[in-house]
């Protein structure tokens, strides 16, 4: 918010700038830079090698904690350098904004950044804290890892060894048993050999008996051809008298088809006049019917008629005499009507 000023409070406020800028050139003149010298030069090398204690030992050896003593030195000189040529270029810009509009805006905006830039630093350098710890807790693994993966080798040095010993005893073994099997196969070699001879005499006697009940078959078959030659004659003439047989029956039989053909078609001609005449009567008797039901129902309705004709004068009559109506009347009742009349 914008704050208006008396005539004395702008000298005063003036007159304190003027002090603070006085303070700030006394400042920057007795800043004093690092005292420790390493004959380095550190602008040579790259921040993510400066500020990695992995790397920094790595490279300068038992002078590193001299570089880490010397790299703070140098960040605490270079930060109240960039802090108080900041100030001064604060002051000096309030300074002009007073002068031309008598307001510390400019001021108070600064501060209210320099305190949202505060908080986001802190927050930071809070997550700047947490990923060092998740750093030194991954270092802390990979120097487990790296102890794990040495015992590991010395065991597969040691499975390799073991392994090579058993490679020489299963040579060895295979050899032996190379021997054994060879041995073993020129023995079944022979065993097959004698074998195979004992089954070639069985199968030359099964030869000679196969051969001899050939000779036996073909004679039968020879036997059985000539018979079969015999009926196959007898067999043709038999089919030759049957086809005869079988001409004569069948022009037999299609002249008596022919006839009970004609005899059903002159009894469908006298059933369709049948049922012709049978329509006609069966439409008379339905007409017959119809005119009955009509008739029948007619009388009905005559007779509900009649009833209901009969039930309305009852009741009128009922109704007549109950309140003594027309003939039903007292006798003195009509005379005093008759003498009204005169």
């Amino acid at each position: 918010m914008e704050s208006q000023f008396s005539l004395l409070e702008r000298g005063a406020v003036l007159s304190a700038l003027e002090e603070c800028t006085d303070a700030l050139a006394i400042y920057q003149y007795t800043l004093k830079k690092p005292s420790v010298h390493i004959g380095i030069d550190i602008d040579c090398i790259p921040p993510e090698v400066r500020y990695s204690n992995v790397m920094r030992t790595q490279l300068f050896g038992n002078n590193a904690n001299v570089v880490q003593k010397y790299l703070e030195q140098r960040a605490i000189f270079d930060k109240l350098q960039r802090d108080g040529l900041y100030i001064e270029r604060l002051v000096t810009e309030t300074k002009k904004v007073f002068h031309k509009n008598g307001f510390l805006d400019t001021l108070i905006d600064e501060v209210e950044k320099e305190e949202s830039q505060k908080k986001n630093e802190e927050f930071l350098l809070s997550e700047s804290l947490q990923l060092e710890e998740k750093l030194s807790s991954l270092c802390q693994i990979r120097d487990s890892e790296i102890i794990t993966n040495k015992e590991e080798t010395e065991i597969l040095k040691q499975k390799l060894l073991d392994t090579n010993k058993e490679m020489k005893e299963m040579t060895n073994k295979t050899r032996v048993e190379l021997e054994y099997i060879s041995a073993w196969k020129k023995s079944q070699c022979q065993q097959s050999i004698l074998r195979g001879n004992i089954n070639l005499n069985h199968l030359n006697l099964s030869q000679r008996h196969c051969l001899i009940i050939k000779k036996n078959e073909h004679r039968v078959t020879e036997n059985i051809e000539a018979f079969l030659l015999q009926s196959l004659a007898t067999n043709e003439k038999q089919s030759l008298y049957w086809n005869q047989r079988h001409i004569k029956e069948s022009t037999m039989y299609e002249a008596e088809i022919r006839q009970l053909r004609n005899e059903i078609e002159i009894r469908r001609s006298v059933l369709e006049d049948l049922k012709r005449e049978y329509d006609s009567r069966q439409a008379f008797i339905d007409t017959y019917l119809a005119e009955k039901e009509a008739i029948r129902k007619q009388k009905e309705h005559e007779e509900y008629v009649r009833r209901s004709a009969i039930k309305i004068q009852a009741w009128w009559r009922g109704v007549m005499v109950r309140r003594k109506l027309g003939p039903y009347r007292p006798e003195d009742k009509k005379k005093r009507s008759t003498k009204t009349k005169k």
